[in-house]
């Protein structure tokens, strides 16, 4: 029997351990007495009780991953090497590593040793994920993005041909937006009408088709790397789908499904194709058996369990409607403002907080520069031009010269005030400012149609604006 050393773990750790091996033993829903004879040795060795395995409900395998790398790294790699050993033990007792278990192994060892890889849950709603679906993501901001976007395009037979020989299957989004345009209007009208049989009206099509020219992976990849790992701004990566955990609350016993997902950055200087092959290595020298799928048909074909149901699915969970602001400026005496999304419940927004997201959303939409540092902004085009859009909406609230500052701080409450507008959206995130923690520019993931109310007249954001600032009457646009 090996040397117990559950005295130095916390409970909430001991709990962490118990979901990680319960999770490699069910993880092709096979349960062996061998798998079970080496589970007791764990447990006298991390000093699990029964409590432990009881609450194991209660946390995701990300979240326990995460919580045993903490205390790892506070305890030292000593902790991290026994537990990495005992997996591949448990894993392999039977005598062969599944490909679920080799996955789960691999994402423990990369979010502990790769430098800025997350392994995170993301509780889906608009975005499922498949097994074996391999993503090549990026928010669009950093300066290899293009690059790596042109090695996904341009090779992606080569890259999908590397990893259909460990089975997996390259997922590049333009590439999948390109298939789905392919496809005849008919086809298309029919698949929706299929999968979405009380969505389908009038123009359903051509939105569709719109989103497609779109670009999909900006948005698609920061709202999940948002929603889930929390970052607002983050590398090229590349996506695994490492399984999916059902979470009971302990308070009021509510369950929630959540993906395990690995976020694995392509370092400076790696190509798509180099950090593929790496993780194909480790993955190999892991799993026991490989199957892969050669099947070949040239059926026209929608796949409802492929990344083309998750990006259908995902232009649907964007709501035409949400692709409409409507912000109403308040007469004198009033000391609120309306921010209406599509036909959503309006919403109050103190008169503080508007001018800072009526100036990003204007920025954004006439692809200016946005600021950078934290330096005095009085006398600059852009601190001007947030004073008369302030004085436009209050005449009487003076308006701070640490303007750059003043706006890291109010972006967290003005995303906060959208996300209790949008409580069922799970797509809300796409409408809040982001900052790029390099650049220090802000932008804004949804790219929307934005209207100015004030009185009974209504003006479309940019010309609004640049009337304020060139002090010239602005047209009215159409009423919404």
């Amino acid at each position: 029997m090996e040397q117990q050393i559950g005295f130095i773990i916390d409970e909430n750790t001991k709990t962490a351990i118990a979901v990680l091996f319960t999770n490699i033993i069910n993880a092709d829903g096979i349960v062996y007495e061998s798998e079970l004879s080496v589970l007791k040795e764990i447990r006298h060795k991390y000093s699990l009780t029964t409590t432990h395995f009881k609450d194991v409900k209660t946390m995701s395998l990300a979240t326990a991953i995460n919580k045993i790398i903490t205390t790892s790294k506070k305890k030292g790699d000593k902790l991290y090497g026994m537990i990495c050993d005992d997996m591949v033990k448990v894993a392999s007792v039977n005598g062969s590593v599944s490909s679920e278990e080799a996955m789960i192994c691999l994402a423990f060892r990369y979010a502990y040793e790769f430098q800025d890889a997350h392994f995170f849950e993301y509780e889906y709603k608009s975005i499922k994920l498949a097994k074996k679906e391999v993503i090549y993501i990026d928010d669009g901001r950093n300066e290899r993005a293009e690059e790596l976007r042109d090695e996904s395009k341009n090779y992606y037979d080569n890259l999908s041909s590397v990893l259909k020989m460990y089975g997996f299957t390259y997922v590049c989004i333009p590439t999948i937006q390109r298939q789905l345009m392919s496809y005849s209007k008919e086809f298309l009208g029919n698949i929706i009408e299929y999968l979405y049989p009380n969505r389908v009206t009038e123009g359903v099509i051509d939105n569709l088709l719109k989103r497609l020219t779109g670009d999909s992976l900006s948005v698609f990849g920061c709202q999940i790397m948002q929603e889930g790992a929390k970052m607002k701004t983050f590398p090229p990566s590349l996506l695994f789908k490492i399984n999916e955990s059902t979470v009971v609350s302990s308070k009021d016993n509510t369950r929630r499904t959540v993906f395990n997902l690995l976020q694995l950055p392509i370092k400076d200087g790696c190509r798509i194709q180099d950090t593929i092959q790496d993780f194909m290595r480790k993955y190999r020298g892991l799993v026991s058996r490989i199957h892969v799928d050669d099947s070949f048909d040239t059926n026209v074909k929608f796949n409802i369990r492929s990344f083309q149901r998750t990006l259908v699915d995902f232009y649907f969970a964007l709501d035409q409607e949400f692709d409409k602001v409507l912000i109403k400026v308040p007469c004198q005496g009033r000391h609120e403002c309306i921010l209406r999304f599509g036909d959503l419940t309006e919403a109050k927004l103190t008169k503080g907080l508007v001018p800072y997201y009526i100036l990003i959303l204007y920025l954004c939409k006439t692809g200016k520069p946005l600021l950078k540092g934290c330096k005095e902004y009085e006398g600059s085009k852009e601190w001007q031009m947030h004073k008369e859009i302030f004085d436009a909406i209050s005449s009487n609230i003076s308006c701070s010269n640490k303007f750059n500052y003043n706006m890291y701080n109010e972006k967290g409450r003005i995303s906060n005030e959208i996300k209790k507008i949008m409580p069922n959206n799970p797509n809300w995130a796409l409408y809040v400012p982001i900052r790029n923690s390099k650049t220090a520019e802000f932008s804004i993931g949804m790219d929307m149609q934005v209207y100015i109310k004030k009185g009974k007249d209504t003006y479309e954001l940019v010309e609004w604006v640049e009337s304020l600032m060139n002090k010239k009457t602005c047209n009215c646009s159409a009423p919404l």
